[in-house]
């Protein structure tokens, strides 16, 4: 009758399984970079596809992923502009505010600001 074989537990084994456990780590993350590109080329893709068909033949091809050639926009001179309406909403009559919350607020923002003073005071000058 054959046993299967007992797992050789050595230093040299627990730094290859370190390694593996690194090299499984790296692609996870590779992964997750190439999903993200490809996000953006999507991204990318639809927003060149919105531009009018006949710039988008004239467009060279964006020299970096995160950038695509700007597209000419007509601007309607400030003479056309007419607002279509305005609303004005009254302002509510303000709450009465609980003394305690009050003070806990301004106690707190007391000290936030007491705490950005002193980092800001003990800065070095250059």
């Amino acid at each position: 009758m054959t046993f299967p074989a007992l797992p050789f537990n050595s230093p040299l084994m627990n730094e290859l399984l370190q390694a593996k456990e690194r090299l499984l780590s790296v692609r996870a993350t590779l992964l997750q970079a190439c999903r993200d590109v490809e996000a953006q080329l999507g991204a990318l893709d639809s927003l060149c596809a919105a531009a009018p068909a006949a710039e988008t033949s004239a467009m060279p091809p964006p020299t970096s992923l995160f950038e695509c050639p700007p597209v000419n926009v007509q601007l309607a001179p400030a003479a056309d502009f007419v607002p279509a309406s305005s609303l004005v909403i009254k302002a509510a009559a303000p709450a009465a505010l609980d003394p305690q919350l009050e003070q806990a607020t301004l106690e707190e923002l007391n000290s936030a600001l007491s705490k950005a003073f002193a980092h800001i005071a003990g800065r070095p000058q250059w």
